[in-house]
């Protein structure tokens, strides 16, 4: 028998009190719980049939109540327990119908007033269903299974009260024009027992990696059981499901306690257990580059028909070459330039040899000619050096002119740092450069939401890789210890020391 046509059956065994006083109300409610106790029947393990225990829970156990009312369209109405104990709620219809809900903290009073004289599916109080929400240990709610008292309106169906019960939504009652009443209990099965929690625990890991939590429960009365789990204890079951083992990644450090709610359906049981997750530093990725960029330009003046060769060498090998015959006209004509180059100038040495090659040259009738020579270091910025030499025919020991070390003369160009970097959680970085030359450090903060300062937990997780590039000229020659340091914003610290010799 469904539970709407046995509280049928049963509610027609009592007479109610048309006028739905409280007083009266109570004593019928009385009654029929204690009618309902020796009706219903429960089979036990060894099959013999035994009574139920069924309990009211009062209105004022919970936090908030819900009820369907349709009228053409179903109107979903929530009211908190403090206002259908206090002042009460009231709601107009479409059709014409005033609705008041109140509660005197244990029952849930409807009353409809509908100025019309209508008869059986046409009059009003169309009732689908009502709900009393928060009260703890059901978590889904307790739905009206009572009728305590009920009046009926004018061309009321008075079977129809019972469709006020129960979860199914399909149906309604019409409990008539004119004045008509419902007053509604909350009833659970206290037969039922809570979920037993055994143990609930969590692994520790890093940020970025997965805390596996794992929860042991059983069920006295062998129900099906849901789990649901709080990671933050911030109020919000992130998941909740069948399986009592769960994973999570945090997106930032955390030490905490994350909780755990088993219920069976009707009742549920919780528990907590501590969480740690320890901060990872950010760690610095390969050689940081320390590079200058400058177009080298081989310029050559004086006889004609002489040929000088440039070779550029960046830690051994060639890293590029050049060459010019001095022919009629102007030197700036005729002059090469290699564009861009990088000078790595943590691969050692920038070395150049210029190469003047006169005995092959066509016979200009100048034995004593010479060709003077300039190589000319220009910066993207415009900075630039001019070296000079000249080459003489007579003079073989000037024909090869070689530059050891081009970093010399790379003071005041701006050389380009590059830090790549990264961290697992969802951190910000900072980047600090200290130039060992005396000078004020570079700081740069990158947000790893791209807008603001991260919170001080992060639960989503956003890995962060970034590469800082800034440029710095140093003011004189000679050898600089240059660090990088990478921090996050919760303390972790990676850092890289480079030396640059100019």
């Amino acid at each position: 028998m469904s539970p709407r046509s046995f509280l049928m059956a049963t509610r027609q065994s009592y007479p109610v009190d048309p006028g739905g006083s409280w007083g009266a109300a109570l004593a019928i409610a009385l009654t029929l719980v204690v009618g309902a106790l020796g009706a219903l029947m429960t089979d036990h393990s060894g099959g013999i049939p035994g009574p139920a225990t069924t309990v009211t829970i009062r209105v004022d156990q919970g936090t908030s109540v819900t009820i369907w009312e349709r009228t053409t369209d179903t109107n979903v109405l929530t009211y908190s327990v403090a206002t259908l104990t206090g002042p009460g709620a009231t709601f107009d219809s479409l059709a014409a119908e005033h609705y008041t809900f109140t509660s005197d903290g244990v029952y849930l009073k409807i009353h409809c007033f509908r100025d019309a004289h209508s008869e059986g599916t046409a009059t009003g109080n169309n009732i689908a269903g009502a709900r009393l929400d928060g009260v703890p240990g059901y978590p889904s709610g307790i739905w009206a299974s009572i009728i305590v008292s009920y009046a009926l309106g004018y061309g009321g169906i008075e079977s129809s009260r019972v469709e006020a019960l129960g979860s199914d939504l399909s149906t309604i009652t019409f409990m008539g024009d004119q004045d008509s009443e419902l007053v509604l209990g909350f009833t659970v099965d206290a037969s039922n027992t809570a979920p037993a929690i055994a143990s609930f625990t969590a692994t520790s890991a890093s940020e970025g990696s997965p805390v596996t939590f794992t929860a042991s429960a059983s069920d006295p009365d062998g129900d099906a059981l849901s789990y649901s789990f709080d990671f933050e204890s911030d109020g919000t079951w992130d998941v909740s499901g069948p399986d009592p083992v769960v994973m999570h990644v945090y997106g930032d450090d955390f030490s905490g306690v994350a909780r755990l709610r088993v219920s069976d359906g009707d009742a549920f049981t919780e528990a907590t257990t501590a969480v740690s997750v320890a901060n990872v530093p950010p760690a610095i990725h390969g050689v940081v580059g320390v590079t200058a960029v400058a177009n080298v330009t081989l310029r050559v003046a004086g006889e004609k028909w002489h040929d000088v060769s440039l070779v550029l060498y960046q830690g051994g090998a060639v890293a590029a070459e050049a060459s010019v015959i001095r022919t009629p006209g102007s030197p700036d004509d005729q002059a090469v330039t290699i564009d861009g180059l990088v000078f790595e100038l943590l691969s050692g040495k920038v070395s150049a040899v210029v190469q003047y090659t006169p005995l092959d040259d066509p016979i200009n009738g100048q034995i004593n000619g010479a060709n003077p020579a300039w190589l000319v270091l220009t910066g993207p910025e415009g900075t630039e050096v001019r070296l000079h030499h000249t080459f003489n025919v007579r003079h073989p020991e000037t024909w090869t002119w070689t530059l050891e070390d081009f970093r010399a003369y790379l003071v005041g160009f701006p050389i380009r740092f590059e830090g790549p970097a990264s961290d697992p959680g969802s951190d910000d970085l900072t980047f600090s450069w200290s130039w060992g030359d005396g000078s004020v450090d570079t700081v740069t903060t990158y947000f790893n939401n791209g807008v603001g300062p991260d919170g001080r937990v992060s639960p989503e997780v956003r890995p962060i890789a970034v590469t800082d590039v800034v440029t710095h000229a140093f003011a004189s020659g000679g050898t600089f210890t240059v660090t990088l340091v990478v921090s996050d914003d919760d303390g972790g610290i990676a850092s890289a020391t480079m030396i640059v010799t100019l």
